[in-house]
């Protein structure tokens, strides 16, 4: 009996003994298991860090090209705008320029005109005749005949015009200007005109005043000039702010309006006989 007892008693501690190691090699099992989790953990951890710092340096890298080339572009960008305002000050030189030439070239060609009449005017040695008839030739290069011609009548009425009409109103008309102020030659007595600055309207128009000093009365004057092919041609002129082509152009109006092309050519054929005649000096009102 004692040694059954005995016999059951060892194998009760080798039985403790069996679990305590099985249950060692479960926790030494559960601690290694825990380490290699942890060591995941870690491993983990740090790739996570590794990637976040990688993608912020591409994030960096990302942002510093944009911003360069952004820079780039601003740069281009102001480069363009240097460059447009450079051709802008050229543009406005060449303006400047053009617009002097014009002042220039209308200018002197009026100027030179005036001072060939005048010196025509003072010569005691030429009889009225001769001298009218060296004034119709100094101006016959400064007035635009044909361009005046064609105001005179409009662009309603000139086109109703044809060719031969044209060509024998254009005539008239130049012959009864050139009557209107030869015929006031007589009444020259040593008259002086004040050249004002002349006034741009465009590449190919340019206005001059003057101030015709006339026995201490002033007249204002306005020289309205063109570029032709010919060169700058006067093509009205206002006197006291009246245009003579507008006044010329409200008396045909009037005819052709009342009346028909032929009748209109007819009156200008008689004043042009008429002025041959007699001489007689043509008012504003004569066709």
């Amino acid at each position: 009996m004692r040694r059954i007892s005995c016999l059951l008693l060892s194998f009760f501690l080798l039985s403790q003994v069996a679990v305590a190691d099985v249950k060692s090699e479960v926790v030494e099992a559960a601690v290694v298991e825990v380490k290699s989790e942890a060591a995941e953990v870690e491993t983990e951890s740090a790739v996570t860090e590794v990637k976040s710092k990688v993608v912020e340096a591409v994030v960096v890298e990302v942002k510093s090209e944009v911003v360069e080339a952004a820079v780039v572009e601003v740069k281009s960008e102001a480069a363009e705008v240097e460059t447009e305002a450079a051709e802008v000050e050229t543009e406005a030189a060449e303006v400047e320029t053009e617009a002097a030439e014009v002042e220039t070239e209308a200018e002197e060609k009026l100027k030179t005109s005036v001072d060939k009449v005048f010196t025509v005017l003072s010569d005691k040695e030429l009889t009225m005749d001769q001298k009218k008839i060296k004034v119709v030739e100094i101006t016959s290069s400064v007035f635009g005949y044909p361009l005046m011609a064609k105001l005179s009548l409009g662009k309603k009425h000139w086109s109703q015009f044809n060719s031969k009409q044209r060509a024998e109103f254009t005539s008239l008309f130049t012959g009864l200007f050139q009557d209107f102020y030869v015929n006031k030659l007589d009444l020259f007595s040593d008259e002086k005109i004040i050249f004002k600055p002349p006034i741009i309207v465009s590449k190919k128009k340019v206005q001059i005043p003057t101030v015709l000093l006339s026995k201490e009365k002033k007249y204002s004057m306005r020289y309205k000039m063109s570029k032709t092919k010919n060169g700058w041609r006067i093509y009205d002129i206002e006197i006291e702010g009246v245009s003579l082509i507008h006044t010329y152009r409200s008396q045909y109006n009037h005819v052709l309006e009342n009346g028909k092309i032929e009748d209109l050519l007819t009156k200008m054929r008689e004043k042009k006989i008429e002025n041959v005649k007699v001489h007689d000096s043509p008012t504003e009102s004569d066709l």
